[in-house]
């Protein structure tokens, strides 16, 4: 896979990543992958070399999808012992069988998490969200649905494309709603009882990789008081340091009324952990910090 091949990949889950959220990002990555291999035409000894390619492509995407990578790495260890001997078409329904056990897997670790999630969602909530996180989209549709509790979401309003399937999905399921301008937050704290949000990676130096704006919104609701609620699966628990997590720079011009100017954005934000009052995974809620009082590595 060329350069320009790799950089139209990680454009295309950014951009996945930001109106459909990570882990269904993640899910159709691997539905994707599972797709390709039984369309794949190559010799038998091509087919490894090929699953591996396109592995560490992934591995090294910008930002990093962690839990994909976790998934495709468990996958790189159980066909890396595929004996010589076996043939193209063996290999290939192998390979199927061990990504559809990984995306199943991954699934039953979400409907978890959104099932704990719900349990956060108590009557009366007034709870702000801003990105298209679908595990945060889940667990309000299941609290609301199956838990029949009364709560009201603000959303806060980035672009359109970021924001419209979270506008459309509490809509649909008449979840009370208020949209407002993100830059407007200050004015509904009072209002608000909870912040919900999810992550793209959560680092063992104690920080979170969030979806663009992330960091502002966590900061008011820190100094305001409100408790902050991230959801994250599990997987999404990274090896890797959060300057090594890839997040990706873009600086394109601008011409606006006549003037011209280089715009520098990033992919997504940074949040010290520190700052997120409740962490909830599938098993419920975890500490951040350890008995003495000092960080914790929440990848052990």
């Amino acid at each position: 896979m060329n350069t320009k091949d790799r950089e139209s990949l990680y454009k295309l889950f950014r951009d996945m990543a930001d109106v459909l959220g990570t882990s269904r990002m993640t899910e159709i990555a691997l539905e994707s992958f599972i797709q390709a291999i039984r369309a794949l035409k190559c010799p038998r000894e091509a087919i490894l070399p090929l699953f591996n390619e396109l592995s560490e492509c992934i591995k090294n995407s910008r930002p990093r999808v962690v839990p994909l990578i976790h998934l495709l790495e468990e996958f790189e260890d159980e066909m890396r012992f595929t004996r010589g001997d076996v043939d193209l078409e063996s290999i290939r329904a192998d390979a199927v069988e061990t990504l559809q056990e990984k995306l199943d897997g991954f699934r039953e670790r979400l409907n978890r998490l959104t099932e704990v999630g719900a349990q956060y969602v108590q009557d009366g909530d007034v709870i702000l969200v801003h990105s298209a996180s679908g595990v945060v989209i889940k667990i309000l549709l299941n609290a609301k649905e199956k838990l029949q509790r009364n709560f009201k979401a603000v959303v806060l309003k980035q672009d359109f494309a970021k924001t419209r399937q979270l506008i459309q999905a509490i809509a649909q399921a008449g979840i009370p709603h208020e949209v407002v301008p993100e830059y407007d937050l200050i004015h509904h704290l009072p209002q608000a009882t909870k912040l919900f949000i999810g992550a793209l990676a959560v680092t063992p130096d104690l920080n979170v990789v969030a979806s663009a704006g992330t960091a502002n919104i966590v900061s008011l609701c820190h100094l305001g008081k409100i408790p902050v609620y991230l959801f994250v699966n599990s997987l999404k628990f990274s090896h890797q340091s959060a300057q090594e997590q890839h997040i990706h720079r873009k600086e394109e011009k601008e011409t606006r009324d006549g003037l011209t100017y280089n715009l520098t954005t990033f992919s997504h934000s940074l949040v010290a952990l520190q700052l997120i009052d409740h962490v909830i995974t599938g098993k419920g809620e975890i500490k951040t910090t350890a008995a003495d009082g000092g960080s914790r590595d929440l990848t052990r």
